[in-house]
């Protein structure tokens, strides 16, 4: 999905698995961001499944090529309703969150079993080569790559910052720093390290692929690969030594937020500081000025006397 903030000149760009609903929920609470549902009237040009039904969502969850980012841009309902055209999709600041493919495709794949899209005894394996058999659903969360959804109408890759899901509130807070906000509202989502529609995951990522998996994964999600610089790893040894980078339990995560909530904190206290010196200065500038003024006519008037 796509949610715009006019007055910001910005849009999120929302990519299947990657914390979008957290991040839209926390867009649209406190930051002003608008969010249109809607399906487009040409959906069936993103599918790769005749007349098949919408399910479980609306037109974007149900895609199976071309990603999201043509499928709102191409909407002329969209367009009219959320008051969006081409300079403004242009101009606009776009963001969105990016995941490694090998935390992604897991995690789509636990998710879409909890939503009971899939048999609940499928394997990877059998997930990952057998796509084409799948709903729309289904490919849109597991199997579109995280690249078409971030092509524009002219197949170019469109987005200002790709933020990263292993880091979602840092980045979320850059993002609005960028935006010229420098109040942060959602700190209870930090500190209680709130995630929307999280899947069934366990364990570290790593733990749910073999050799076999992980080269399918790299075939697969080769564009991804590339475009956002996620190293191919070609065996378990170098899956488990790179997932460090993306992959921290629950007392890492709550140590990593704890710092950023008192990083915060600092950043919320200087602005505070500064904030209080220029309305002193402000209040205090009448009298500065009287004194000024004061010492220059007495000075003036000294120098008259000895003359």
């Amino acid at each position: 999905m796509c949610s715009v903030n006019h007055d910001l000149k910005a849009i999120y760009m929302h990519i299947p698995k990657v914390g979008g609903n957290t991040v839209k929920n926390i867009l649209e609470k406190f930051y002003g961001f608008k969010t249109m549902y809607f399906i487009n009237p040409n959906h069936s040009d993103f599918s790769i499944h005749d007349n098949e039904k919408i399910i479980l969502g609306t037109g974007f969850t149900n895609m199976s090529k071309y990603g999201m980012l043509r499928y709102y841009m191409s909407s002329e309902k969209y367009n009219k309703t959320m008051n969006m055209d081409d300079e403004k999709w242009k101009t606009y600041y776009k963001f969105s969150f990016i995941r490694n493919p090998y935390d992604k495709i897991i995690s789509a794949w636990k998710f879409c079993k909890q939503q009971k899209m899939l048999d609940k005894n499928i394997s990877l394996y059998d997930f990952l080569t057998n796509r084409n058999i799948h709903s729309s659903y289904v490919f849109s969360h597991a199997y579109l790559q995280q690249t078409d959804h971030l092509l524009n109408l002219n197949n170019e890759l469109d987005i200002d910052f790709a933020g990263r899901f292993e880091y979602l509130y840092e980045d979320l807070n850059q993002v609005l720093f960028n935006l010229g906000i420098t109040e942060i509202k959602h700190t209870n989502f930090i500190q209680e390290n709130i995630i929307y529609n999280k899947s069934n995951i366990d364990s570290n990522y790593t733990d749910y692929f073999d050799i076999s998996t992980i080269l399918l994964t790299n075939e697969l999600f080769s564009d991804d690969f590339n475009n956002f610089n996620f190293k191919k790893c070609n065996n378990i040894i170098e899956l488990k030594n790179n997932s460090s980078l993306y992959y921290f339990n629950d007392e890492e995560k709550k140590e990593k937020n704890k710092k950023l909530i008192n990083k915060m904190f600092k950043n919320n206290y200087k602005y505070y500081i500064i904030f209080t010196c220029l309305i002193l200065l402000i209040i205090l500038m009448p009298l500065i000025i009287y004194y000024l003024c004061k010492s220059t006519t007495k000075f003036s008037s000294s120098f008259l006397s000895l003359k």
